[in-house]
C-alpha cells in the first residue's frame, strides 16, 4: 500500500509539471525535474592531474570565458608581484599571462646529493602554499632538475626523489594532494651547457606552476574572485 501511494504522488507530480510545461510558464520544480531527468546533459569532466603530462597540465583546464581569463590574468600579475619579492626566486607568465611559473635555485632547497629539504627551504615554499590550500582553486606543478653530471640513472632518481620531497612538505603544510602533480626531469632540460660552476648551478632548479583549476575559473566568470 506504501508503495502505490508514492507512486501515485509521483504522477501527479510529473503530471503537474506537463501541464506548467505546456502552458509556457515552467516552474523552478519542474526545471528541476527536466534537468534531474535529462540525460543528454553535459556533465562537468573531472581532470586528474596525476595523469598528464607537464604540457597537458599547463594548458587545463582552458578558460573559456574572456572575461574570466581577464580577470585571472588580473590576479596573476598581482601574484606575481608578491612572489618576485621572495628572495632568490624569479618569476614569470606563460600561456598568455594565465599561469605563473617560479624557478627557485636548488640550493636553496637541499644540500648537494641530498634528498631531504633543509631548514631554509621553507623561505623558498611558504610563499606558494596558499594556492592549493583549497581544492582545485589552482593546480601546482613541480619540476625538479639537476645538472649533468652523474649518470642519466642518478639524476632521474634524484629529482624524483626532491619532487616527491616537495610535495610532501607542501601537503603537510595544509595542500590539497590531489592538486599537486610531480615531474623529475633529471639533467633532460636544461637552461644553460654543463660546461662552468655557474651554468650547473643555473640547471640545477625547481620549476613551480600555478594553473587555474576550476573552482578559480567560476569565480571569475561569476565577476567576483574569493582568494
Amino acid at each position: 500500500m506504501r508503495f502505490i501511494c508514492k507512486k501515485g504522488v509521483a504522477l501527479l507530480f510529473m503530471a503537474c509539471v506537463s501541464v506548467l510545461s505546456a502552458q509556457g510558464n515552467e516552474s523552478r520544480i519542474g526545471q528541476w525535474w527536466k534537468q534531474l531527468f535529462d540525460r543528454n546533459k553535459v556533465k562537468e569532466v573531472t581532470i586528474n592531474i596525476q595523469e598528464l603530462t607537464l604540457d597537458e597540465n599547463i594548458a587545463v583546464p582552458e578558460i573559456v570565458s574572456p572575461y574570466a581569463a581577464r580577470k585571472i590574468r588580473e590576479l596573476a600579475r598581482d601574484e606575481i608581484k608578491r612572489l618576485q619579492k621572495v628572495k632568490g626566486i624569479s618569476v614569470t607568465s606563460e600561456r598568455d599571462g594565465e599561469v605563473m611559473k617560479a624557478v627557485i635555485p636548488m640550493e636553496s632547497l637541499f644540500l648537494p646529493n641530498d634528498t631531504l629539504l633543509w631548514e631554509r627551504a621553507q623561505y623558498s615554499l611558504r610563499p606558494f602554499a596558499k594556492y592549493i590550500a583549497r581544492p582545485d582553486m589552482f593546480h601546482m606543478l613541480i619540476v625538479t632538475h639537476s645538472d649533468g653530471t652523474g649518470s642519466a640513472e642518478y639524476n632521474l632518481n634524484l629529482t624524483d626523489r626532491r619532487a616527491q620531497e616537495i610535495r610532501k612538505w607542501f601537503i603537510d603544510n595544509g595542500g590539497a594532494e590531489e592538486m599537486i602533480a610531480i615531474y623529475g626531469c633529471g639533467a633532460e632540460d636544461p637552461v644553460a651547457g654543463n660546461n662552468s660552476i655557474e651554468n650547473r648551478r643555473r640547471n640545477r632548479r625547481t620549476d613551480i606552476y600555478i594553473v587555474p583549476g576550476n573552482a578559480l575559473i567560476k569565480q571569475a566568470e561569476r565577476g567576483k574572485i574569493d582568494f
